[in-house]
């Protein structure tokens, strides 16, 4: 699976996933800071994915109507998107749609696994279950076109990333880490949190970049939700137990989410990797971006 520039033998699936919130206004960073780079590893020509020449193929699953963070915040953007709407978006991104874009409700997807995560609107819960939505996308298209991914890429649309996330030099596409799904790091500058937990072992969940017999078990981890609580109670109300205290970078509960994926890949023998940028000043390569949301009162974010 090693990857060289315009190594045409191998695709990567981009999986778009969650609510739409602020994608309307990033769009053309994540083309430049993701697709793009993806491209120049995996296409032999610089044409643009227009033509569907490009082997970085789009999938998407959103949720039609947006609650950012759960904390009151909202967008200025219709109350249901429309699917006129993300597939422009989707054409901003200048690469060939393989799959979606999609729009379903909460209860559309998971109306009878995990009810109380899904009737309580656990966040994490929910971006898991798109995620599960997106890969059925991925599974259709290699079944249709006779061909397997070589990589999978799951993202949230609302997040922004800056020059030093340098996805193209993530060992994931040259071969460091045979399994390893990867992330970017949760608190990149800080060293060590309470309990000692290095930065290393702390992931961000807001993106993953895994090999192909790999991204099977990620893009399921809403399994690990209906596992440890999404059956019978309600997941944020969960404390800790036995089970969050074997992932490697639990600090608090605000890390729960993120445990749920490193505990499926444990489940199957995978490991996780930490990408942590190099040049300084070290600070999270990424952001979530609320801008042009607001909160009643005139907050903007």
């Amino acid at each position: 699976y090693n990857l060289t520039v315009g190594d045409s033998h191998r695709r990567v699936a981009v999986c778009f996933s969650g609510q739409v919130r602020s994608f309307p206004t990033i769009v053309v960073n994540i083309r430049d800071t993701i697709i793009r780079p993806l491209q120049r590893l995996v296409d032999t020509t610089t044409r643009s994915g227009r033509d569907n020449a490009s082997n970085v193929h789009l999938f998407g699953a959103f949720a039609p109507v947006d609650n950012l963070e759960g904390n009151g915040w909202h967008c200025k953007w219709p109350h249901e998107h429309s699917l006129e709407q993300l597939s422009h978006l989707f054409g901003v991104l200048e690469a060939p749609v393989y799959g979606g874009p999609t729009v379903a409700g909460d209860g559309e997807l998971f109306a009878t696994a995990g009810a109380w995560c899904w009737a309580n609107s656990v966040l994490g819960f929910i971006q898991a279950n798109y995620r599960r939505a997106v890969w059925a996308q991925v599974l259709r298209a290699e079944k249709a076109h006779a061909f397997r991914y070589s990589f999978a890429i799951s993202l949230r649309p609302d997040v922004f990333y800056l020059a030093s996330f340098q996805l193209q030099t993530w060992g994931v596409f040259a071969g460091q880490g045979t399994r390893d799904a990867w992330a970017p790091c949760k608190k990149c500058a800080v060293t060590k949190e309470r309990g000692g937990v290095p930065v290393y072992r702390r992931a961000q969940d807001v993106f993953w970049a895994a090999r192909r017999d790999s991204a099977d078990v990620l893009f399921n981890t809403v399994q690990e939700f209906v596992d440890h609580g999404c059956k019978d109670k309600a997941f944020d109300n969960m404390g800790p137990g036995p089970w969050m205290h074997a992932c490697p970078m639990y600090n608090n509960s605000r890390d729960k989410y993120e445990c749920m994926y490193i505990l499926r890949l444990q489940r199957y023998q995978i490991g996780y990797t930490v990408y942590v940028p190099r040049a300084p000043p070290i600070e999270n390569p990424w952001k979530i971006e609320r801008a042009p949301c607001f909160k009643p009162g005139g907050h903007i974010g």
